[in-house]
């Protein structure tokens, strides 16, 4: 990615869209979906698959544009028994804090 360049603008894969913290390992406690520009579904599908590649207990950050992330993420959350830690709204941004939950019991 050039310098200055936000991961989220302007591609259409979801390669650069998902990281960890320490790296892209898959299993890191922490990862940051870029959902930036993408319009619905794709960030509720990002997130999904974020969410399936943390562990138990994992922290999702995600950003977003689509003013339907406002919906449609708290519905996911709830849906898949995640918790969603804050959403909040950074100028026409929309960031939420997700932990993964494990399987119901």
């Amino acid at each position: 990615m050039a310098s200055g360049e936000t991961a989220g603008e302007g591609r259409t894969g979801d390669a650069a869209a998902v990281g960890g913290e320490a790296g892209d390992a898959a299993g890191s406690a922490e990862a940051t979906v870029d959902a930036i520009g993408l319009n619905c579904p794709m960030p509720v599908l990002l997130a999904r698959k974020a969410l399936a590649r943390l562990p138990v207990g994992g922290r999702l950050t995600l950003i977003a544009t689509d003013p339907l992330a406002g919906l449609d993420i708290p519905n996911l959350v709830r849906e898949d028994g995640h918790v969603l830690l804050a959403q909040r709204r950074e100028g026409d941004r929309l960031v939420f804090a997700i932990e993964k939950a494990g399987p119901a019991a």
